[in-house]
C-alpha cells in the first residue's frame, strides 16, 4: 500500500507543475510529463526548505502541504489566465483554447511512460523488501540525517553525531526524502526504502524519455513517413539509454565475473559485485586505492547518499537543457530573451540546489551548462561573433549569481570544508583504464567519425539542422563524460584522506557522473550508428558495441542475486521498514531504542558511546535522529575538521560513563545539554569499568531493569539549577 501511496503522491506532484513543465518541454511530445514530477519535487521541496531555514514556517507536514499547494495554485492560476486571454484574443471559448494547448500531446506516450515508471517502482520496492535495513556502509549516516530532520521543526536540524551543532554536510538529498515523506504522511523508517525505489526507477525512465525525444528529432522523417517499425527507433534508443544509465555495470564485470573462467584474470575466482567499483588500487593492491561506482551498484547497495539521490535532479537538469537546445535549432533570438530565458534561470537555480545536495555536481553541471550555452550560440546563423560572446558572458554571470542566491539558505550556515587541488602523483594503469572506460570511449570515437563524415563533411547533403542538433548535443555530453574520467589522472582535490587514498573521492564523484552521461550518450549513439550509419563496417562495429553494452547490464541481476538472495522466495521478504533489523542486530537495545523513538519528542541530547566510522556503534542516534555529543569519528572529522574538539568530547564521554566524581560528571552533562543517558550493549562492550550505579544516580531510570540485573537502561538526567 505504501508503494501505491507514494506513486499516487508522485502523480499529484507531476500534475502540480505540469503547466510549467509543458511549457519548458514543449518540443517533447509528452510535454515533459516524467520531468514534471521531479520538477515539482525540486521546486516544492526547495520552497518549503528555504522558508524553514529563514524561520518563517516550521518544518511540519501541514506547512509542507500548504506551501506546496500554494505553489501549485499559483502555477495553475497563471496558466488558466493565459488560456482565458488566448480565448478572448481568438474569439473562442475557454474550453476550445484549453484544447488547443493539448494539441500535439501524445497521451499514448504519457501512459506508456507512466506504466514503465510504475512497474520499475514496484520492482525495486519488491527487491528492497528482501534487504531493507538501514545498516552497513554509510546507511547509519543517511538514515540518521533523515531521522533528525523528521523529528525537527527547524532546519538545518541538529547533527545527530555532534549534538550541540546543526548538520554541516550536504544534506539536501536526505531532506528531499523527508519532504516527500511529509507530503505522504510516512515515517523515515519507510521513506528511506521508498526513496531508494523511487530514485532507482526515475534514473531509468528519465534517460529513456530524454534520449527518445532526441532520437525522435533525429529520425523525424523516418518516424513520420516510413513504416510503424521505424517509429520504434526512438523508443529503442530510449530503452538502451535507460539500461546503460540505470542497469549497466562496466567491462570489469564481463572480464572478471561473467566470463571470468574464460579470461582467467587474477582475482576472478573470488569475484563479487563490489569489485567492479573498486578495481584501481585494489587488484593488484597499490597505494592508490580508488572508487569508481556507478548507479546500478548504488541502487543495489542501498546507501541513500548525496550522489545517489541527486541523480534525479541531475537528470532533470539535463532534460531541461536538452529541451532548450532542441528548441533553439539555430533560430535567432533577441539578447534580452536569451538572458531572461526561463530555461536558463531554472538551470541556474538547479546548480544552486546542487550546492546543497552534492557540491561536486554543482561544479560538474555548471561546466556542462556553460558548454551548453556556447553550443546554443554556435547553432545560431547570421549572428555576429561578438554578440554571441557577449550573450554567453551575460548568461554565465546570470548562472553564477542565480546559483549562489539559490544556495544562500544553505551556505549562510555552512562551514565549507576547505580543500585545494593538487597534481596527481599516481596514475591509472592503461589496461585498467580501458577495462573501466574502453567501451564508452570506443562508442565515442566511432560516433565522432560518423558525425564528422555525415555532418561536418556534408557527405549527406539532405541532412537537416533538425537532425544535426541532437547529435551535436550528445557529442558535447559524451566529450564532457570523457573529460570527467581524465581529470583524476591530472589533478585531485585534497581532503582528510591521506596517502593511499588521495584520489579516492575525486575519482568517485567525477566518474559517477561520467558514467551517467556516458549512459545517455551510448543509448543515443549506438542507435544512431546502427540505424543511420551508411557504412556497413560502422554498423557492424556498432552492433558489437551494443552487444557488449547489453552484456554489461547483466551486472544488475548478478548483483541483485548476490545482495538480495533468492528473490523468488516470498517467505524471505522482510517488508520496507528500514529499522526492523535492530530487533535482530541489537536484541538487548531494540526496545530501548524504540522507546526513545516513541516517547521522546523534539531533539534532546541523548548520550551514547561514540564509535569509528562504518561501525555498528552510534546506533541510537542513527535510528532515532536524537543527537549525541560525538558519533562516527572520521565522518565528523571530514565535516568539521576539528579533531581537537572531537578528542575533547571523547574524553568527556569516557568520563561520564566511568568517573566516580558525580559533580564532575554533572558538569559534563550540562556542558553538552544531555537529557538522557543510554546504557546498552555497545556501552558495556566499550567500558569494562562502567559506573552503572553512578549513572543511575544521575536521574530517573525511565526504561530498563532494576539495578544488578544487567541489560539496557535509560536515565533521564535530573536537571539542577
Amino acid at each position: 500500500m505504501l508503494l501505491l501511496q507514494w506513486w499516487l503522491i508522485f502523480i499529484v506532484l507531476g500534475l502540480g507543475l505540469l503547466p510549467a513543465a509543458a511549457w519548458l518541454f514543449r518540443v517533447f511530445d509528452d510535454r515533459g510529463w516524467l520531468f514534471a514530477k521531479v520538477l515539482s519535487l525540486a521546486a516544492g521541496g526547495y520552497l518549503v526548505w528555504a522558508l524553514c531555514v529563514a524561520g518563517w514556517i516550521p518544518f511540519t507536514r501541514a506547512a509542507a502541504i500548504l506551501v506546496t499547494a500554494a505553489l501549485f495554485a499559483v502555477v495553475w492560476g497563471i496558466f488558466l489566465l493565459r488560456v482565458l486571454r488566448a480565448a478572448r484574443r481568438a474569439g473562442v471559448r475557454a474550453g476550445q483554447a484549453l484544447g488547443n494547448c493539448l494539441s500535439g500531446v501524445s497521451f499514448r506516450i504519457i501512459f506508456a511512460e507512466e506504466l514503465l515508471f510504475f512497474l520499475l517502482f514496484l520492482f525495486w520496492g519488491y527487491l528492497i523488501g528482501f534487504r531493507p535495513e538501514a545498516s552497513g556502509t554509510e546507511k547509519f549516516m543517511d538514515f540518521g540525517f533523515m531521522a533528525a530532520m523528521e523529528r525537527s521543526t527547524v532546519l538545518p536540524a541538529k547533527d545527530m553525531w555532534y549534538g550541540t551543532d546543526p548538520i554541516n554536510y550536504y544534506y539536501g538529498g536526505q531532506y528531499y526524502a523527508v519532504y516527500f515523506a511529509r507530503l505522504a504522511g510516512t515515517t523515515s523508517a519507510y521513506a528511506y526504502t521508498l526513496m531508494r525505489a523511487l530514485v532507482s526507477a526515475v534514473t531509468f525512465v528519465l534517460p529513456f524519455s530524454m534520449v527518445r525525444q532526441l532520437q525522435r528529432r533525429r529520425f523525424h522523417k523516418r518516424t513520420e513517413q516510413q513504416s510503424w517499425a521505424r517509429s520504434l527507433v526512438p523508443a529503442a534508443g530510449g530503452i538502451l539509454a535507460g539500461l546503460a544509465a540505470a542497469c549497466a555495470g562496466n567491462v570489469h564485470y564481463l572480464l572478471y565475473g561473467l566470463f571470468g573462467k574464460v579470461f582467467r584474470l587474477s582475482g576472478y575466482e573470488t569475484y563479487w559485485f563490489p569489485e567492479s567499483t573498486r578495481y584501481i588500487g585494489h587488484n593488484p593492491p597499490t597505494d592508490d586505492a580508488c572508487i569508481h561506482e556507478f548507479p546500478s551498484y548504488s541502487f543495489v547497495l542501498g546507501d541513500l547518499h548525496a550522489h545517489m539521490v541527486n541523480l534525479i535532479f541531475v537528470l532533470l537538469f539535463l532534460g531541461i537543457l536538452t529541451a532548450w537546445v532542441l528548441e533553439s535549432g539555430g533560430k535567432k533570438e533577441r539578447p534580452q530573451k536569451a538572458l531572461a530565458s526561463p530555461h536558463l534561470l531554472l538551470l541556474a537555480f538547479l546548480t544552486g540546489v546542487f550546492q546543497w545536495t552534492n557540491y561536486w555536481d554543482y561544479v560538474i553541471y555548471l561546466t556542462v551548462l556553460l558548454l551548453g550555452l556556447v553550443l546554443r550560440q554556435l547553432l545560431l546563423r547570421g549572428v555576429p561573433l561578438s554578440r554571441k560572446v557577449l550573450v554567453v558572458l551575460g548568461q554565465t554571470v546570470i548562472c553564477v549569481v542565480t546559483g549562489r542566491l539559490a544556495a544562500r539558505p544553505f551556505t549562510s550556515s555552512f562551514d565549507m570544508m576547505v580543500s585545494e587541488a593538487a597534481f596527481t602523483q599516481n596514475h591509472t594503469a592503461l589496461y585498467q583504464f580501458l577495462v573501466l572506460w574502453g567501451l564508452p570511449i570506443a562508442v565515442l570515437l566511432l560516433f565522432l567519425l560518423h558525425f564528422a563524415r555525415r555532418y561536418l563533411a556534408d557527405a549527406v547533403p539532405e541532412s537537416s539542422e533538425m537532425e544535426k542538433v541532437p547529435s551535436l548535443f550528445m557529442v558535447m555530453l559524451g566529450c564532457c563524460a570523457f573529460g570527467l574520467i581524465l581529470i583524476p589522472e591530472v589533478v585531485y582535490v585534497k581532503d582528510i584522506y591521506g596517502d593511499g587514498y588521495s584520489r579516492t573521492n575525486t575519482m568517485f564523484k567525477l566518474t559517477y557522473q561520467a558514467f551517467l552521461m556516458f549512459g545517455l550518450f551510448q543509448g543515443y549513439a549506438l542507435t544512431e550508428l546502427f540505424i543511420g550509419a551508411g557504412k556497413k563496417l560502422a554498423r557492424a562495429a556498432a552492433g558489437v558495441l551494443r552487444a557488449v553494452l547489453l552484456l554489461t547490464c547483466g551486472y544488475l541481476p548478478y548483483s541483485i542475486y548476490c545482495w538480495f538472495g533468492n528473490i523468488l522466495d516470498l517467505s524471505r521478504s522482510q517488508g520496507l521498514d528500514a529499522t526492523a533489523f535492530i530487533s535482530e542486530d541489537y536484541p538487548e537495545d531494540a526496545e530501548a531504542i524504540r522507546w526513545l523513538e516513541r516517547e521522546v519528542d523534539g531533539n534532546p541530547v541523548v548520550l551514547e558511546v561514540y564509535g569509528d566510522s562504518y561501525s555498528t556503534y552510534c546506533r541510537v542516534s542513527a535510528m532515532t535522529g536524537l543527537p549525541t555529543p560525538e558519533g562516527w569519528y572520521v565522518h565528523e572529522w571530514l565535516w568539521r575538521e576539528n579533531t581537537e574538539a572531537q578528542n575533547a568530547r571523547i574524553a568527556d564521554i569516557d568520563a561520564v560513563y566511568t568517573s566516580e566524581d558525580t559533580d564532575y560528571v554533572r558538569s559534563l552533562l550540562e556542558k553538552y545539554n544531555v537529557e538522557y543517558i543510554f546504557v546498552g550493549s555497545c556501552e558495556r562492550e566499550a567500558y569494562q569499568n562502567l559506573n552503572e550505579s553512578g549513572l543511575r544516580a544521575l536521574g530517573e531510570v525511565v526504561f530498563g531493569a532494576a539495578p544488578g540485573q544487567g541489560g539496557t537502561f535509560i536515565v533521564r538526567v535530573q536537571q539542577h539549577s
